[in-house]
């Protein structure tokens, strides 16, 4: 509660007052808190507490988004894999450049790399 501002008991209450109270301290140790002070302290952390919340929670739905997102991604990568390896292993491919590469990657994914 450092954000508080404490007074003295003395600024507060006479020390007979204190007394019947029974702090045990003494007038000049014992510090108080406006109840005012400290409730707008814990409206203010309660506000933050929200906040943070719906950071969270946006955050979250985020993680959540990218990983459906990667999970189609995958799906849609590994059909296309499907195809090309069909295309490769049927020897559907002329013989270019795009051959060599199209059955290094189907070489390489079934590999597990």
């Amino acid at each position: 509660m450092s954000e508080l501002k404490a007074r003295t008991a003395r600024s507060i209450a006479n020390e007979e007052e204190m007394l019947e109270m029974g702090s045990g301290e003494s007038i000049e140790q014992l510090l108080v808190y406006p109840k005012s002070e400290a409730d707008k302290v814990i409206a203010e952390k309660n506000e933050e507490i929200v906040g943070l919340r719906a950071d969270y929670k946006e955050a979250c739905d985020r993680l959540q988004t990218a990983g459906l997102i990667k999970d189609e991604q995958k799906a849609k990568a590994d059909k296309l894999l499907s195809c090309l390896k069909y295309l490769v292993m049927r020897d559907l491919i002329k013989d270019c450049p795009s051959k060599k590469v199209a059955t290094e990657i189907v070489k390489e994914y079934d590999n597990g790399l």
